[in-house]
């Protein structure tokens, strides 16, 4: 019987940064913006949190080049913060690289893939081909212990991406 192997398989994880490295890009981020806000109720639930507990969220620009390749939207317990103030954190580097840092270094998720559309305000910004099919990959990131860390929707270039499955039937 022949064994099937696929490179890249979406089964592996990995930090978008990582993945974008892999595939030959040299990534740059712009941050949109960054808020600390009460969560929403997919937030909430996502990251199992209760009130007054509040979010980081975060939406960043992925670049190669001045192309955007990823628009993400991620949220974070705000609490990882601690002390800091958020205007000081630098998040334009690797999210994941961030957590790891503070103890909560994401190293699984559960994810679900769909096409979508941009939303219409991330769609008019000029680093934008508005002509190009997106995927949404909406995940939700735990840590070693198994707590969620980090909800994230990352819309992906169609034209760029594609991802790797390698199914069978269970035993």
């Amino acid at each position: 019987m022949a064994k099937l192997q696929v490179t890249r398989p979406v089964t592996e994880f990995e930090s978008v940064t990582q993945m974008l490295r892999g595939l030959g890009y040299e990534p740059t981020n712009r941050v949109l913006s960054a808020i600390l806000d009460m969560p929403t109720p997919e937030e909430e639930a996502a990251l199992q949190l209760s009130p007054p507990a509040r979010v980081v969220r975060l939406r960043r620009l992925r670049l190669h080049k001045g192309e955007a390749l990823i628009y993400e939207i991620s949220a974070f317990p705000a609490n990882f913060l601690g002390d800091a103030d958020l205007a000081t954190q630098g998040l334009h580097g690797s999210l994941n690289e961030w957590l790891e840092a503070r103890g909560h270094g994401p190293v699984s998720s559960a994810a679900t893939l769909r096409a979508v559309p941009l939303p219409a305000d991330v769609a008019s910004l000029p680093e934008i081909d508005h002509k190009q099919t997106w995927l949404l990959i909406s995940e939700t990131c735990v840590d070693t212990q198994g707590v969620p860390v980090l909800l994230s929707h990352g819309y992906h270039r169609g034209n760029v991406f594609s991802f790797n499955v390698l199914r069978h039937q269970p035993l």
